[in-house]
């Protein structure tokens, strides 16, 4: 989809999955890139950065006071706190993450099973309202989740990132 923006992650044992999707309006604290510097390449920081768009070849992220980052120099960013996100509750949750996807990704909501959604998009729903964070009282909203043990794995936010795919996905095959 035209200015969005899919971030990847690649693990140490060369896998990769999709961690954050990017869309006009997000806020960054930083973002960190190389620059090219008598023929070497240096690390700088930028801060405060909220993207405006990305071409449509996907090699430039416009910010909105007209900075320009040259995607594959981009190591490193980090998201800004979204405040008011912090203390979202499932139904918030699911309307925040259904209000970026395409007419494309709807139509996988439709298609693919809860399962092979999850795999693709847990990461990127978890991360667009930082729901690891406790804010978010997932337990008081939802008491059953107290009946799922939690090892430290996040099982709780996972939980719900499953009913987030599946509103989403009741909402997309009540669209079509």
């Amino acid at each position: 989809m035209q200015n969005k923006l899919y971030v990847w992650a690649k693990h140490a044992d060369d896998s990769v999955e999709l961690e954050r999707i990017v869309v006009p309006g997000d806020k960054f604290d930083f973002i960190v890139y190389w620059v090219e510097n008598n023929d070497t390449f240096v690390e700088r920081t930028c801060s405060n950065v909220i993207v405006e768009s990305v071409d449509e070849n996907y090699e430039i992220l416009y910010a909105t006071d007209g900075r320009e980052f040259d995607l594959d120099k981009i190591t490193f960013f980090m998201a800004s706190e979204p405040t008011a996100k912090l203390h979202y509750g499932l139904a918030e949750i699911v309307d925040d993450f259904y209000d970026i996807l395409s007419k494309e990704e709807k139509q996988e909501f439709q298609h693919k099973t809860v399962d092979e959604l999850f795999e693709k998009y847990h990461w990127p729903i978890v991360n667009r309202s930082w729901m690891c964070r406790e804010e978010h009282d997932f337990i008081t909203k939802y008491p059953d989740l107290s009946t799922i043990r939690d090892n430290g794995n996040h099982e709780h936010v996972f939980e719900v990132v499953r009913r987030v795919i599946g509103e989403i996905t009741k909402r997309c095959n009540n669209c079509s």
